[in-house]
């Protein structure tokens, strides 16, 4: 924000650049010449304060719509590798839990096995009592099922641990493609906007030449001939009221005398 630096009676002396014994409406007579010719002394004067503050800064550059475009095509680009990237990762993911739900069927098989097992130990036990003797021990089948519940309990787990990674990979992925989706938004929205601006350039210059257009019609409005204002239209009439009634312009004078003249005279002619 721009500076505000107050002034009393003797900063307008010092201003205005009069010595201590010009008296202040003196000063303040000067300090309006410096005022009007410089366009960093915006005042206003409550209590005979006089407030200096420096000038507005002027607007920045539109950027150029070639840049802006460039802006864009890069952030299409950026965002349709963040896409494939993603369906890659998402599919990884995908083939991955597939491959937990398999390891997980797989394991399920063996879901009865400890029941088998206890059973089995029973037997011994019961067994054991009749004959003194107590050996706990897995037949040859039991003990090889042990074996490949062991096994698929690993591929299990590793299975988790790949789909966890997988699924990282996946979600970070969709966040960095979210990101590009959102760049792609802004550099659309500068296209957008800088496009706005072309049409309110064209408005503006539309504008200015319809109201010099309305502007000559007044003049116009203003015109005698024999004697006499020139019998308007109607639609003339309400054209030249809205825009603030006749006014005289000497060009249409000159239109006249040359049209007396010449029949091919212009207007911009004269």
């Amino acid at each position: 924000m721009p500076v505000v630096e107050k002034v009393n009676a003797d900063g307008i002396r010092s201003l205005s650049g009069h010595a201590d014994t010009t008296t202040v409406a003196e000063a303040s007579a000067r300090l309006r010449e410096v005022e009007a010719a410089s366009p960093w002394l915006a005042h206003k004067r409550p209590g005979g304060v006089l407030v200096v503050v420096p000038p507005p800064l002027p607007a920045p550059p539109r950027p150029n719509m070639e840049s802006l475009r460039a802006a864009l095509r890069k952030a299409h680009a950026e965002r349709d590798q963040r896409k494939a990237a993603a369906e890659k990762a998402s599919a990884a993911d995908q083939r991955a839990t597939a491959v937990v739900a398999q390891a997980e069927a797989a394991l399920a098989a063996f879901a009865g096995l400890d029941d088998e097992l206890a059973e089995h130990h029973a037997r011994q036990i019961r067994e054991g009592e009749q004959h003194g003797t107590l050996v706990l021990a897995a037949p040859l089948a039991l003990a090889e099922r042990l074996k490949a519940r062991t096994e698929c309990e690993q591929r299990l787990a590793e299975a988790g641990r790949a789909r966890a990674l997988l699924a990282a990979e996946a979600e970070q992925a969709r966040a960095k493609l979210a990101s590009a989706e959102g760049a792609v938004s802004t550099a659309a929205a500068a296209v957008l906007m800088s496009s706005a601006e072309e049409i309110a350039d064209a408005f503006e210059k539309a504008k200015a030449e319809a109201d010099a257009l309305l502007d000559r019609l007044r003049g116009m409005a203003a015109i005698w001939s024999n004697g006499a204002p020139l019998q308007l239209s109607p639609r003339l009439r309400d054209t030249i009221s809205q825009a603030g009634g006749p006014r005289h312009d000497e060009r249409w004078s000159s239109f006249m005398a040359a049209l007396r003249d010449a029949p091919d005279a212009t207007f911009g002619a004269v």
